[in-house]
C-alpha cells in the first residue's frame, strides 16, 4: 500500500442556520512539511504502546490458547459424561433386572419358608404321635442302621433290657448278650439282604420268654436304611397255654 501526504484544513463557520458547523479542505501536499520527531518523549510513548499492544497480543494468545485447550477439555469431559450416563444407564437396568428377580426370589422363598413350616408342624405332629406310641407300648423297640449300629429305642426296652441312653450309636453286637439273644446279628443281616420279616421265639435266663421280629427300616423310596427289632413278651401267653 502507497501512502500520500495530505493536507488537512478545518475552517469554523456560525452563520449558518443549522448552527456551528467545520469546513473540512483535503488537498494533497506536494511538498509535505517535515515534522521533527521528539526522539525522547513521543518514541518512548510509542515504544511503551507497542509494548502493552505486544503484551495484549500475547495475553490475547494466552486466552485463546487456554480456551481452545478448555474447550478440548469440555468436549472430552463431555464424552466421559455421555459415556458414564451410558453405563449408568445400563447398570439401573440391570438393577432393575436384578430387583425384579430378588423380589420373585424373595417370594419363592417365602412359598419355600410357609412349605416348610407346614412340613414341620406335621413331623412335630407325628415325632409327639410316635413317642406316644412307643412309651404307651410294652413292646421293647430297637431301631438300627445300615451298620447295625443303634439309632433310637423305646422307653420298654430300657425297662426290660436296661438300656441306657449312653447306648445310643453303639453297635447291638456289643449289647446282645444282654438281651439273651444270640442270633440276633445275624437275623438282622439277613433282613438287609432279603427285605424280609424274620421272627424267632426264645426264652432268657430269668425265664421269660420273648418273639424276636426284625423288620426292614425302609425310606420314602422303598431303600432298606437299617432295620427294626421289637421284643414282644409271651411268657403270661406260654404260661397259659402249658397250664390247659
Amino acid at each position: 500500500n502507497a501512502f500520500a501526504p495530505v493536507h488537512i484544513t478545518v475552517t469554523p463557520s456560525f452563520s449558518s442556520d443549522l448552527g456551528k458547523l467545520y469546513l473540512v479542505v483535503f488537498r494533497h501536499d506536494l511538498q509535505p512539511s517535515i515534522i521533527p520527531i521528539d526522539k525522547s518523549a513521543q518514541g518512548a510513548m510509542v515504544r511503551h504502546l507497542e509494548e502493552e499492544l505486544q503484551a495484549t497480543r500475547d495475553d490475547l494468545q494466552n486466552t485463546i490458547e487456554r480456551y481452545e485447550s478448555a474447550a478440548e477439555n469440555l468436549k472430552v469431559s463431555t464424552e466421559e459424561v455421555v459415556t458414564t450416563n451410558e453405563e449408568l444407564r445400563s447398570l439401573n437396568e440391570e438393577l432393575e433386572s436384578s430387583k425384579e428377580e430378588l423380589q420373585s426370589l424373595n417370594e419363592e422363598l417365602t412359598t419355600v419358608n410357609q412349605q416348610l413350616e407346614t412340613k414341620l408342624r406335621e413331623i412335630e405332629v407325628a415325632n409327639s404321635d410316635l413317642h406316644n406310641l412307643l412309651t404307651s407300648s410294652d413292646i421293647a423297640t430297637i431301631c438300627l442302621d445300615q451298620s447295625l449300629r443303634i439309632k433310637w429305642f423305646a422307653p420298654a426296652t430300657q425297662k426290660q433290657f436296661n438300656f441306657i441312653a449312653s447306648d445310643i450309636g453303639r453297635p447291638i453286637s456289643d449289647l446282645s448278650s444282654g438281651l439273651g439273644d444270640s442270633g440276633l446279628i445275624v437275623a438282622a443281616h439277613a433282613v438287609l439282604m432279603k427285605k424280609a420279616v424274620a421272627d424267632f421265639e426264645f426264652q432268657v435266663e430269668n425265664g421269660r420268654w420273648y418273639i424276636r421280629r426284625v423288620l426292614p427300616y425302609t425310606t420314602d423310596s422303598d431303600q432298606i436304611n437299617g432295620v427294626i427289632v421289637t421284643y414282644t413278651d409271651i411268657t403270661d401267653i406260654r404260661l397259659a397255654i402249658e397250664a390247659t
